[in-house]
């Protein structure tokens, strides 16, 4: 098989796929913090992949540029464009998975030395503790929170970047594996928040309705998508034949 891998066809169905998993987050039970920082590391690994995988198709791209007609070379400059925002989008997405690492490596930590064996009776209790004023259980809230919104945000710019690239065909494990670890850890993520406040899990509902409704928008998107790379394909075709 060529170094040149497939990269991103059926990005649009890798997006559809991934805002229907966060859209399931209500009600999804919280396991426990040694799972949930399992599946940060897996979401790293696969951000990582995805940027390792991008650059050294990025590289291919260049290095066989010159190789290819120049109505190709148009093309493949397009989609080294494409590559060079999805790998930028990668390496946002897994700065913000390894500030959540921190976070909750922090909170496993305080869970490890507190007198609960549940994890999620100690959750509860941040929650009591938090409401009379202390300062360390509002602290874990606050930085579990924001660890969730900046994953949440990178994740979806993240995703939006690749649902938006019909210019380019093909799609590696990594940037699937992306979708499906990520979207399982903001379920995680929104979760463990909504054992710690009431408000967190009113702010829940209202983000899944959002993602309902981004879902239904995502549909004709990628449809739209689609009949774009068939018409580009289609275009080049007939640019290609009257070269000949």
């Amino acid at each position: 098989m060529s170094t040149r891998r497939h990269f991103l066809s059926a990005a649009v169905a890798i997006y559809a796929s991934s805002v229907g998993l966060v859209a399931r987050a209500a009600g999804i039970p919280v396991i426990d913090v040694s799972n949930l920082s399992q599946n940060l590391i897996t979401a790293i690994e696969s951000t990582t992949s995805t940027v390792i995988e991008g650059k050294q198709l990025m590289e291919d791209i260049k290095q066989t540029m010159n190789d290819f007609p120049l109505i190709d070379q148009l093309s493949k400059s397009k989609e080294l464009s494409q590559l060079i925002d999805i790998i930028k989008a990668a390496q946002k997405l897994n700065g913000a998975l390894r500030d959540a690492k921190s976070t909750y490596d922090h909170m496993g930590s305080a869970f490890a030395t507190s007198r609960y064996t549940s994890f999620m009776s100690f959750l509860e209790d941040i929650d009591r503790r938090r409401k009379v004023g202390d300062d360390a259980a509002k602290h874990l809230y606050d930085s579990a929170k924001l660890a969730e919104d900046q994953v949440a945000k990178a994740f979806e710019a993240h995703q939006s970047i690749t649902a938006g690239m019909p210019m380019i065909s093909g799609v590696t494990q990594a940037v699937q594996a992306t979708a499906n670890s990520v979207g399982v850890l903001i379920q995680q993520q929104q979760a463990v928040l909504a054992m710690m406040s009431a408000s967190a899990r009113d702010m829940g509902k209202e983000r899944q309705r959002q993602y309902d409704e981004r879902a239904k928008q995502e549909e004709g998107w990628r449809k739209s998508a689609e009949q774009k790379m068939k018409d580009f394909q289609n275009d080049l075709k007939i640019l290609n034949s009257l070269g000949k």
